[in-house]
């Protein structure tokens, strides 16, 4: 049993290490025989949870729904979003905190603590998104897309 403190500055103590380098992980997705579907639905789901997981901080910051809801709703999106990243795109690091955060959400007894760990957790999920985005070469697949038109 972790401290939800502890969890916390863990959480934090991870996000500084991706924060600027590229978690290897990440960059491994790219040495795939084809990187590219793996890299653009992996952006997906670390952008979805994130969006996802920011609703359960917003009804928490409102005081909309109670503690037990949320951190019911929050395991529930950290079980499906961390075997997939785990299971699909072989992301077992992030998918791993995800699941020790997942396994300490009954330590929490307050909102604030809740709260706390998930405004850590956003900023980590996040991160994780912003370096799968930059994996994607947007610029040329709008090109592709423009010269594909057949419809």
């Amino acid at each position: 049993m972790t401290k939800i403190v502890d969890l916390v500055e863990e959480l934090k103590k991870r996000r500084q290490e991706v924060w600027f380098i590229i978690p290897t992980e990440i960059r491994t997705l790219l040495d795939r025989k084809r990187p590219a579907g793996p890299v653009i639905y992996a952006e997906g789901e670390t952008r979805t949870l994130h969006e996802l997981l920011f609703a359960c901080y917003d009804v928490g910051v409102r005081n909309e729904v109670s503690l037990s809801c949320v951190k019911k709703f929050t395991r529930i999106l950290l079980q499906f979003y961390g075997g997939k990243l785990k299971k699909w795109y072989g992301l077992v690091d992030i998918a791993t905190l995800l699941e020790k955060i997942e396994s300490n959400l009954d330590n929490i007894e307050q909102m604030e603590d809740f709260l706390n760990l998930i405004k850590e957790l956003l900023l980590f999920v996040g991160r994780i998104n912003m370096w799968l985005d930059l994996l994607i070469p947007w610029e040329d697949l709008n090109k592709v897309f423009k010269l594909e038109r057949r419809v």
